[in-house]
């Protein structure tokens, strides 16, 4: 039975890759090689928005993903017999209506306001009153990243030390400062550039507008919105390959000059193109996976070096009793200067009341590597008076977007000294070649789904106007 498996696993692959093949001879023949075709890589939100502009200027494209599915790091799985997502899980500042939320309306995604005041701190698994910490952090917080601008960049924590005297001296005080800024960044204090931050960054645990974080809770997965944008572009089925959409299809080389490209498939398959649109990650471009002919210009380079991933990685975990109940809080804090965690209460209403699961999130640099239920239920047990061990446990899941090679990291950050001229070193056009993704939504726009859909379509508006 075995070697039957095999067999039929080996016909499988040959056929798959006689059908991207196929497909490819198809479409350099009816868009006219170099002269008509425009290759997108990359199946997120960013490709899918920049498919959509193209289809709309009537533009001919084809997609090519190097993962078996569309979405990028706007993935679900089942879990608890209920689907939860693994990457991108909440639609930000949900009540300003932009285009994201006109998208989330028009196949009415399912979530839930998310009221991040309803959060608590914990020692050795005790409630600590955190108060006056966080009056003096948000004291120091107003003070000091107004006064952070470009010519005197430096980290949020030099500038919390510089302009407002304020440094962490406590594990309450670490705590504060990491579901402030970990939380957002996926980065620590002593990384992410003060002059980056957005003015408008709510000191979580304050008063917070609930119905503006929007905790996407459907069945169909946020990639749903991926899947719609891409099916209006004109992909018919965005389950497989087919004429616009080539999946299990990565990139390992861009060849491209004034007047064409050429795309270079691991499967051995070569596109030839009018042009590239490149949405892989920060990560992905910084470990130069994909070879570029002639390489990015050095002041690209330069810019990427001004930018790092964050780390973010997520860890469900279901339990066969309830460890916590409708009257815990949602988020619990575990109070440490080592390793920037929280756990949500997914046991409550108005998530998934009944089933016993919580969600541990781990950030700030630090990552996970190894034993991740041995991680999360460390956190847990900071959090909870009962020890949790893991023959309590019933289910796990876990992604971690540093270990997956179409990532190699969660979202990007500007470091210190990233400037206006950086981001447009990296949005103008090489030749042919242009760049997009979520780190490259604006001057001041990066690391959000928000992002990726602004990057996506103004990318492909800014090619229509150069061809």
């Amino acid at each position: 039975m075995r070697k039957r498996y095999i067999v039929v696993a080996v016909i499988g692959v040959c056929a798959l890759i006689a059908t991207i093949v196929a497909l490819a001879v198809t479409l350099s023949r009816r868009n006219g090689g170099r002269d008509g075709l425009v290759v997108i890589i990359g199946a997120g939100i960013a490709g899918a928005s920049a498919a959509a502009e193209l289809k709309r200027a009537g533009q001919p494209f084809v997609i090519v993903e190097g993962r078996s599915q569309v979405g990028g790091r706007m993935t679900n799985t089942l879990f608890a017999n209920v689907s939860v997502e693994l990457g991108a899980n909440w639609i930000h500042d949900y009540t300003a209506r932009g285009e994201l939320e006109e998208l989330a309306s028009r196949i009415d995604l399912n979530g839930v306001p998310t009221d991040f005041s309803d959060s608590a701190y914990y020692s050795d698994g005790s409630k600590v009153s955190a108060s006056v910490e966080k009056t003096k952090f948000t004291n120091a917080w107003s003070k000091a990243i107004p006064l952070a601008n470009s010519d005197d960049d430096q980290t949020v924590l030099q500038a919390l030390s510089k302009h407002a005297g304020w440094k962490p001296k406590t594990e309450i005080d670490c705590a504060v400062m990491q579901y402030t800024v970990d939380y957002a960044f996926g980065l620590s204090a002593r990384q992410v550039s003060a002059f980056h931050v957005d003015l408008e960054t709510e000191i979580l645990g304050d008063e917070y507008d609930s119905a503006s974080e929007y905790f996407v809770k459907d069945n169909r997965g946020y990639n749903a919105v991926v899947k719609d944008v891409l099916e209006r572009a004109g992909v018919n089925d965005t389950s497989k390959t087919g004429e616009l959409l080539m999946l299990n299809s990565n990139v390992t080389a861009v060849e491209y000059n004034g007047t064409g490209a050429r795309v270079k498939l691991g499967n051995g398959v070569v596109l030839d193109a009018r042009a590239v649109i490149s949405t892989v990650s920060l990560g992905v471009l910084q470990s130069n996976m994909i070879q570029f002919k002639p390489p990015l210009q050095q002041k690209k380079k330069n810019a990427l070096g001004k930018m790092a991933m964050g780390s973010y990685t997520k860890i469900y975990v279901q339990f066969k009793q309830p460890v916590l109940t409708e009257s815990d809080p949602l988020i619990l804090l575990p109070t440490n200067c080592d390793r920037a965690r929280n756990v949500q209460n997914l046991n409550k209403e108005p998530f998934f009341p009944g089933s016993n699961a919580v969600l541990v999130t781990v950030m700030g640099g630090e990552g996970v590597k190894g034993d991740e239920l041995g991680i999360a239920l460390t956190a847990v047990n900071q959090v909870v008076k009962q020890k949790v061990t893991r023959e309590m446990v019933a289910h796990y899941v876990y992604k971690n977007f540093d270990e997956d090679p179409f990532t190699q990291g969660a979202y990007s950050n500007r470091l210190v000294g990233f400037t206006s001229d950086d981001f447009d070193a990296l949005t103008a056009p090489q030749q042919s070649l242009y760049l997009a993704g979520e780190m490259l939504g604006g001057q001041e726009e990066y690391g959000s789904v928000k992002a990726a859909i602004t990057s996506g379509k103004a990318t492909a508006e800014l090619l229509m106007r150069n061809i």
